[in-house]
Parts: structure tokens; sequence; C-alpha cells
């Protein structure tokens, strides 16, 4: 009985020992992502230095927020995870807020998703900037405004900007357009599009776009077939 009660003590010691140890390890672990993490946003903010105290607290979320920042090419495109986003602090989403303007305008649907409110207000006075200026993809903001506002006098900034912009950028500009809110403006624009551009990509998005929006019927295989 005596040695029976010696052998369970012994395990139960080594399995303490080895409890101490994964523990141990996992805080070795953990203190060294969020060490790596932190290296990044003083990098990219010095003012974010104080995001962690000595025993670091950020959130899983914003070590996933900032593995996606720093992604770039096809993997970039991919754009944010929204759970990301979601799961951040109130202090983490002011500082994933700041990052994200650093990649107007492609980035606007996420700083929208991040904090509507605060992006409007941003975006409104960055779109004005960018309507001035050639080249520069006001649209992308424009079609969040429209969005997330309700404001039109921003789907006509769409309309009335297209013609300056590139050829490789028009069938997404009049994508963009047609995310936006039914009326005749929208209908307008793309017969516009029809008759007077010689872009075959933009004139293909225009014609569906059309169709959809006034609910023309597609052929089915059966009429094709006639």
């Amino acid at each position: 009985m005596i040695m029976a009660m010696g052998q369970l003590i012994g395990k139960l010691v080594s399995l303490t020992r080895s409890l101490r140890r994964t523990w141990k390890a996992c805080v070795i672990s953990t203190t060294a992502c969020c060490s790596h993490t932190l290296t990044l946003l003083k990098k990219q903010e010095p003012s974010m230095k104080k995001l962690c105290s000595k025993e670091c607290d950020m959130t899983s979320a914003l070590e996933l927020f900032m593995k996606e920042y720093q992604m770039t090419g096809s993997e970039k495109a991919d754009g944010y995870s929204v759970d990301a986003l979601i799961g951040l602090s109130r202090k983490e989403k002011k500082i994933a807020f700041e990052l994200l303007l650093k990649e107007l305008p492609w980035s606007a649907k996420w700083l929208f998703i991040l904090d509507a409110q605060k992006a409007a207000s941003v975006a409104r006075e960055i779109e004005k900037e960018m309507r001035n200026k050639d080249g520069e993809d006001a649209y992308i903001l424009q079609q969040q405004l429209v969005k997330y506002t309700g404001d039109l006098v921003y789907q006509q900034h769409m309309i009335e900007d297209y013609a300056k912009y590139r050829d490789k950028v028009r069938p997404l500009v009049i994508d963009a357009i047609d995310q936006t809110p039914t009326n005749q403006a929208k209908i307008d624009f793309f017969k516009h599009v029809l008759l007077i551009e010689v872009n075959s990509n933009a004139v293909t998005r225009a014609a569906r776009h059309l169709l959809d929006t006034i609910n023309f019927p597609r052929s089915t295989h059966s009429d094709e077939a006639n």
C-alpha cells in the first residue's frame, strides 16, 4: 500500500513538472509574439509605445491585424479579416484606425467597418482633396460614403469624375457605381457609357449592370438552343 502511494506521488510530481515546463514555454512564446508585434507598432507609429504594459496585454485580434498589415502583394490584396477588426479592444481600434488611414483609399472598406462615424468624417475631407487630383482613386472613398451615410452627392461625384480615370480603372469605377442605390442618374450613366466609351471592358461592365438594374431577363440555355 505504501509503495503504491509512493508511486502515485511520484507520478503526480512528474506531471506537475511537465505542466510547469509547458506553461513556461507558452509564456515565452506569447511574450515573444507580443514583443514582435509591439516592435512593428513602434516602427509604424511612435505614439504607440504605451500600447503594452510590462505584461503584454494586446489581444490575439491585434496580432492577426498586424500580421495582415505587414502582408504585401497578392496576400495583401485579400484585405483584412473582419473578425480581427471586431475583436480589437477600444485602445487597439484607435491604433488600427491610424494605421488604416495610411493605406487610404484602398483601406476605406475596413476603415468604415472599424468606426463608420469617424471614418465618414475623415473620408469627406480626403475625398475633397482627391477629386482635385487626376488619377486619384476617389471612387473607393465615395462608394463607402454612399453606403454608410446614404448621401447620394457622392454617387454624383463618382459619375462626374468617371472621365478623369485611366482606362484600366474605369471598369472598377463602373462596378463601384453599381454598388450604389439605383436611381435615374445611375441608369443614365450606364447608358452614357454604352454610347461614348471605347474601353471594351468598361462597356461590358456597363451593359451587364444596366441589364441587372432594369431587371432585364437574361436568356436561358433553352432560349439559346432555340
